[in-house]
């Protein structure tokens, strides 16, 4: 019986007796199904789901690789070239937004060892290359210094010379004077001096 016609005598409204059929359908396809019993007419057919490599949305394309140690790498991505990711074994760990407009170079990413597997990195940016933030990276952890460091702000010159003059400690050269940016390893912060 497909449907029944609704009885103009009846007080049950035509729609309750059409989900009763269609409920009552439904559950007895799944007794059906439950039971593995086909009825006449009714074919229950596995679909076969193909796995396929889900597309890797969010991903910035990558515009340098910067080898740092043994399964450690930075990356500088973006369609800008300001976007900084740090990779340690197949695995990104750490991804910041700089986004100034500046496109970083492999000139602009310093790393020194620590010891053990442990690394610093520093990395140069701005119009006129003189901020700096730096990486303190600690097995899958990276501790950043929180806001940016900028010496010699408004002074001549651009680009300003960096380098690691020891595993803990970033120097900055700007046209009048020194400035050092310090790695705290007991409370894991970076300090500033200079």
């Amino acid at each position: 019986m497909p449907f029944r016609q609704p009885d103009p005598q009846s007080r049950r409204s035509p729609n309750r007796g059409i989900r009763r059929i269609f409920i009552g359908s439904w559950r007895g396809w799944l007794a059906l199904v439950i039971l593995g019993l086909t009825a006449a007419g009714v074919v229950y057919m596995k679909k076969e789901v193909q796995k396929t490599a889900k597309p890797d949305f969010g991903r910035e394309p990558v515009k340098e690789t910067i080898f740092v140690a043994a399964g450690v790498e930075a990356r500088i991505t973006g369609a800008d070239g300001d976007l900084f990711e740090i990779w340690r074994d197949g695995a990104r760990i750490y991804f910041h937004r700089i986004q100034d407009g500046q496109h970083l170079s492999k000139a602009d990413v310093k790393s020194v060892s620590v010891g053990g597997s442990d690394y610093n990195i520093a990395v140069r940016h701005g119009t006129d290359r003189d901020i700096f933030f730096c990486y303190a990276i600690r097995e899958t952890s990276v501790y950043r210094n929180p806001s940016p460091v900028r010496f010699g702000q408004g002074q001549p010159g651009n680009n300003f010379d960096f380098e690691w003059i020891s595993p803990t400690t970033l120097r900055i050269r700007y046209p009048k004077g020194l400035g050092y940016v310090d790695w705290q390893p007991i409370t894991k912060t970076w300090s500033v001096r200079g």
